[in-house]
């Protein structure tokens, strides 16, 4: 279970309100990125996604859960494992409380990847690599992770700040700001 010491703060953000400032961050984080997104796509029973991520390729999205984590979370994702199976949905993230530069590697891991498989889902680290003008995540793990759905490419503009300074400036644009 997860220990939420820090109540949830309901932000608005480009007119939506979200239900946590975490949520509104991430969406002002894929705004930066250029990335689209749907907040609260679905309910899949189990669980209701934060959000379904859609890339130029492959054409479905990925399902998003947002946590106030710093580690991969077990029991989120069991959760999101069943109810993406009983759906048949293939691809889920699990983005904690910040993207993390990885040191000697040039790109950020943005969260957790899960892919079902035929018994059961595989879960690696998602990270965010440039590609030429833009960037997309790939799981870093390619012996368990099909290559070919391996990579979300997002669209060739999406690129529009590296992960570290779109982060700072999404925290900028939810941050709590008193009546004038």
């Amino acid at each position: 279970m997860i220990d939420y010491t820090i109540k949830a703060i309901p932000t608005t953000y480009r007119g939506r309100r979200y239900r946590s400032r975490l949520e509104a961050r991430w969406a002002a984080f894929f705004d930066e990125m250029g990335w689209e997104y749907e907040y609260e796509p679905c309910d899949l029973g189990r669980w209701s996604p934060d959000f379904a991520l859609w890339g130029a390729r492959p054409s479905y999205p990925v399902m998003v859960e947002v946590k106030p984590i710093d580690d991969w979370h077990r029991e989120t994702a069991r959760k999101m494992s069943d109810a993406c199976e009983e759906r048949s949905i293939s691809h889920f993230l699990l983005v904690g409380k910040t993207p993390q530069p990885l040191l000697g590697v040039h790109g950020t891991m943005i969260g957790w990847l899960g892919q079902l498989r035929s018994y059961e889902a595989d879960w690696t680290e998602a990270v965010l690599l440039q590609r030429g003008d833009r960037f997309d995540f790939v799981g870093d793990d390619a012996d368990r992770f099909c290559q070919e759905t391996l990579i979300w490419e997002f669209q060739e503009s999406c690129q529009r700040a590296n992960p570290s300074d779109a982060w700072i400036r999404a925290a900028n644009a939810v941050q709590w700001k008193p009546p004038a």
